[in-house]
């Protein structure tokens, strides 16, 4: 064939596309033979057959050779990982203290940030398995007084009909309201949470049935009930068709029929519900007017044919406000607004009235994602130190690389690569520490959450993990790699190579360290300080000894007082409409012709005494002054600070268009937990018809044995009402809880922090005693003393300490205070103590880690240093 081509046949040359094509996926050390091989071939091809044909073969030959490349590519590459995996591993063996501390501290961050990354989406994704999510919208009212707007959750009754007649652009409407009521089914009788909606709720809602047809089932007399509602009366047994007998709060009975049964309802839903009844039962149950503008829903969603029109709907919704306001005069609204589905919950904190059922101040969210975040950040720094502390053991392993032929770029590769298998291995540890330990402990912390650790599921979760393990093992291994490699063979060979004076980057990485540590302890004490701080504030009445028990009726709450009242160990009874500490209700007032928003608690004889709430002026409401029920009116300190009144007693207020008189001013007490403040309160005497509440005081060291008693009584005069009684004191257990697991996590981390920080102290120590081990010794045959030496390596570390410090310690403030009072109405004071404990936390632990690493330093003998000089 060579002799063929000095041949005249020879007039052209390979294809281009097809000879480039054979270069590019032939390995380097063939190619060139390859290709002469090839085009010798190919003229003898084209002597034989024409060149049609030898360029059909060039191509063949070009594409079979692609299939072989990544064959080979592969194949080696599998090679060179399993190489680098053996390498690595046996590295890790070789190693075992920095490998333990550099998987031991991945893990654990990776196992709290698993938490931080569920609790984070919670909040953030709440109600995306909707399919219309994006299309739905929550009507929401802003109201407007003279001591600020407030935002409310519901909306007129007739306003979802009315945009679903007025804009084509509105598919269709569902209104929720909630009450309580006593449900009989058969020989089971139990208090529930009853709601009423539209007809179309889950055409709107994607709440899918295992039982029933989605269409027209709230209609008539027909129900649906949740899967736990279901499986608590029925069990396995098939409930269509069952009858409920419903008794609601003004004593109408109603039998309805199961005519569905929802699937267990996502976690991550925004609201529930356990029992739900058709809407237009609500107006003939209640003898509320539907069509009535002055009657609110609790919330109107609208399902928008394209979100983009709801600007459109947006700009419309002035028109309705004079049908709202000429109807209700007392809850004048300002103006309209729509919430997308897919932020109601986030929002939800400060929207009265919500129907959200799990309301998460934002800032709770954030702080457990950055306190993972900051975690993380601590153990890639550690990584780095480390890894830079340890490159001197692998100084001839690189030389000997470089020398037969290992490019710079290769060695970066396996730095990399074996990172990368380190942070995998911590990766599963940190998976099997949050599901099994981090995600329940958290979960039994707050009582509240139900979080696990499913991959398979959760594919947020397995993103979020994939993403974590590319950038902990690419950020945190580019660095070492790029500064080992770098390393020259002549220098390292010849003895010569040595680390830097002053390594800047690792004493910046552990000057962040130093400021991150300063961060998480000072949010740990502040945390702990201030759930302690809170379960001691002073409620504004005395919460101990009082029983409360929810009523159905007047009728109970008159035989259950003057049973009750003849018991010697009860000091007073007392009823009302609202529940103390968990149930608000706002109303509006006018003063001088400007309107004011106050809560409102309707209460009977003695509850001023009941509860032990302190009178400041004026008196309490009398049994014998009949007049006080339409006329009088008890104030707070807040609503006198709010009117700047001297003297309250005898001023006029109007609600709901009736005059009302000051005849007392009370103590500030508090209506609700501790993240909301305590607000202007109007309290007013109302008729025994009304109370849902029934009251009790007993004697000190009797609560138990007079509350076993109030139990008999109540199953003696009600055998068919569930007995929910409760203590006053426990109200808000729930809250504490809350409070206590926001304390045990903020400590966790804070310890955690801890012990990173002092790993990565660790790592830093080594690289200085490492490279000036020659120094020390030289100086111990000179003389030195271990303090003289101590004071050596500690000069640099006691530096960046204190500057860290200096800067940790306002920035801690300044991000915790502003935490703190987004969150709380009322919380810990900050003062200096939490910054200089932590200051103080930090040292020592810092401090027994170096000490640790100047006592193998100073037992070594100088000659294993000196030997070759």
């Amino acid at each position: 064939f060579r002799n063929r081509q000095s041949m005249s046949y020879k007039t052209k040359n390979p294809p281009t596309t097809a000879k480039w094509l054979l270069k590019k996926f032939t390995s380097w050390f063939i190619r060139d033979s390859m290709l002469s091989d090839f085009e010798e071939i190919y003229f003898g091809i084209a002597e034989e057959k024409g060149f049609v044909v030898a360029d059909v073969w060039y191509w063949y030959q070009s594409f079979k050779s692609i299939p072989s490349f990544f064959k080979d590519k592969i194949y080696w590459g599998l090679i060179m990982f399993a190489s680098y995996f053996k390498l690595t591993i046996r590295n890790l063996i070789k190693n075992k203290q920095s490998s333990f501390i550099n998987i031991f501290g991945l893990s654990i961050a990776i196992g709290i940030s698993i938490v931080s990354f569920l609790f984070f989406e919670f909040n953030y994704y709440r109600d995306s398995f909707h399919k219309n999510q994006e299309n739905i919208f929550l009507i929401e009212s802003i109201i407007e007084n003279k001591n600020g707007d407030q935002l409310w959750g519901s909306s007129p009754i007739p306003m979802g009909p009315a945009l679903k007649n007025d804009f084509a652009q509105v598919n269709s409407f569902a209104r929720i309201n909630r009450v309580n009521a006593v449900v009989r089914s058969e020989d089971k009788v139990f208090s529930e949470r009853v709601y009423f909606s539209d007809n179309n709720f889950f055409e709107i809602f994607t709440f899918p049935l295992i039982k029933g047809n989605k269409k027209n089932i709230l209609s008539n007399n027909n129900i649906v009930l949740s899967y736990e509602t279901a499986e608590k009366y029925f069990g396995d047994e098939n409930p269509l068709g069952k009858e409920f007998v419903i008794t609601f709060d003004n004593k109408v009975k109603e039998t309805f029929v199961i005519a569905g049964v929802a699937d267990k309802l996502p976690k991550n839903s925004s609201f529930f519900f356990d029992i739900l009844l058709p809407f237009n039962k609500y107006e003939y149950i209640f003898s509320e007017d539907n069509n009535s503008w002055s009657n609110n829903a609790r919330a109107t969603f609208i399902l928008l044919n394209d979100a983009a029109d709801k600007e459109l709907i947006v700009n419309n919704l002035s028109k309705y406000l004079a049908l709202q306001n000429d109807a209700e005069f007392d809850r004048k609204i300002k103006k309209f607004q729509l919430e997308p589905l897919t932020t109601i919950a986030q929002n939800s904190y400060k929207v009265m009235g919500s129907i959200v059922h799990f309301n998460l101040h934002p800032g709770m969210s954030l702080s457990l994602l950055f306190t993972g975040l900051f975690l993380l950040l601590l153990a890639c720094f550690n990584y780095i130190n480390i890894a830079i502390a340890s490159a001197s053991k692998r100084f001839k392993e690189i030389g000997i690389r470089k020398v037969v032929g290992s490019k710079r770029i290769n060695i970066i590769i396996q730095f990399l690569g074996e990172n990368l298998i380190i942070c995998g291995i911590a990766l599963v540890a940190g998976i099997v520490l949050g599901k099994y330990f981090f995600v329940p402990g958290f979960n039994n912390l707050f009582g509240a959450f139900e979080f696990e650790v499913n991959l398979l599921e959760n594919k947020r979760l397995l993103i979020y993990l994939s993403a974590l393990l590319f950038v902990t093992g690419i950020g945190s291994g580019l660095y070492p790699s790029l500064y080992i490699s770098s390393f020259k063979p002549v220098i390292i060979f010849k003895g010569k190579l040595n680390f830097k004076r002053k390594n800047k980057f690792t004493k910046t990485l552990l000057s962040f360290q130093f400021i991150l540590s300063v961060l998480l302890i000072v949010n740990g004490i502040v945390f702990i300080r201030n759930a302690e701080f809170q379960s001691k504030i002073d409620w504004g009445y005395d919460k101990d000894g009082i029983i409360v028990l929810p009523l159905e009726s007047k009728s109970q709450y008159t035989a259950l007082k003057d049973a009750v009242s003849l018991n010697s160990n009860v000091i007073s009874v007392t009823g009302s409409v609202g529940r103390v500490g968990n149930s608000i209700y706002k109303s509006n007032i006018e003063i001088e012709s400007n309107r004011y928003e106050t809560a409102q608690l309707n209460v009977g004889d003695d509850f001023i005494e009941t509860y032990g709430i302190k009178l400041i002026d004026g008196r309490g409401f009398n049994e014998e002054i009949k007049s006080d029920v339409e006329q009088s009116v008890i104030i707070n300190e807040k609503f006198l600070k709010m009117m700047n009144w001297e003297n309250a007693i005898g001023k006029k207020v109007l609600a709901e268009q009736k005059p009302f008189y000051v005849i007392g001013v009370i103590k500030d007490f508090h209506l609700s937990n501790f993240m909301n403040k305590i607000e202007p309160l109007a309290m007013f005497k109302t008729n025994i018809e009304e109370f849902r509440y029934l009251a009790v005081k007993a004697k000190a060291g009797s609560v138990i044995q007079t509350e076993k008693e109030i139990n008999k009584i109540w199953k003696e005069l009600f055998p068919d009402s569930p007995y929910n009684a409760y203590f006053q004191d426990t109200i808000f257990n729930e809250y504490f809880i809350s409070m206590q697991g926001i304390a045990k996590t903020s400590t966790l981390s804070a310890i955690i922090s801890i012990i990173v920080t002092c790993m990565g102290v660790f790592g830093f120590v080594t690289v200085n005693i490492e490279r000036r081990m020659k120094e020390f010794s030289i100086r111990k045959v000179l003389g030195a003393s271990i303090v003289n030496i101590t004071k050596l390596i500690n000069r640099d570390f006691l530096l960046i300490y204190f500057i860290s410090v200096m800067i940790g310690l306002p920035l801690s403030y300044y991000t915790i205070n502003m935490l703190l009072n987004s969150i709380w109405k009322y919380h810990e004071t900050l003062g200096v103590v939490p910054f200089l404990l932590a200051g103080v936390f930090l040292l020592i632990a810092a401090a027994g880690t170096i000490s640790f690493q100047i006592y193998k330093a100073a037992v070594k003998n100088p000659t294993e240093f000196l030997r070759n000089e």
